[in-house]
């Protein structure tokens, strides 16, 4: 098909160690930073990209990843007790890691230019992300490699 449609795929999986984690300290809004000793995050990313035409190319993308803790971050009580803080437990998902993500794109190159020199770029992408909410994003705007033209609106 003349490299118009393009498909890639890989799997991942990452050992990590001393991660900084996030949490909220206790019932006021201020945040503080742990290390937790080890995590891990495997998944699978697909994109699939086409261009049926000079002008149109389209683009999808999902991940799918497993990201969790493989420690605890603990304190001790006064009493002598342990107790796992702000949740950073061993088997809880990273805390800013998403279940699944996808993307969609559209973009339109103007008849007359050459793409490899300037294309007028419009992607419309969405994200889906673990709590399922919908982010919705639009750009529109001329790339090119002649000095002084460059817009951008996004």
């Amino acid at each position: 098909m003349d490299r118009r449609v393009t498909l890639n795929i890989s799997a991942f999986y990452s050992d990590i160690k001393n991660l900084q984690a996030t949490t909220t300290a206790g019932t006021c809004s201020s945040r503080i930073v742990f290390n937790v000793p080890k995590a891990r995050s495997e998944g699978i990313e697909a994109e699939l990209f086409a261009r049926p035409t000079a002008n149109w190319d389209f683009g999808l993308s999902a991940t799918f990843i497993d990201a969790k803790l493989t420690s605890s971050v603990v304190s001790t009580l006064p009493g002598g007790g342990l107790v796992v803080v702000g949740g950073l437990a061993d088997g809880n998902r990273l805390p800013t890691a998403p279940k699944t993500q996808a993307v969609g794109s559209v973009g339109y190159t103007l008849p007359g230019l050459d793409r490899r020199t300037s294309s007028p770029t419009s992607p419309y992408s969405t994200s889906v992300r673990r709590s399922r909410s919908l982010k919705t994003n639009s750009r529109a705007g001329v790339r090119s490699a002649a000095p002084g033209i460059r817009m951008r609106r996004g």
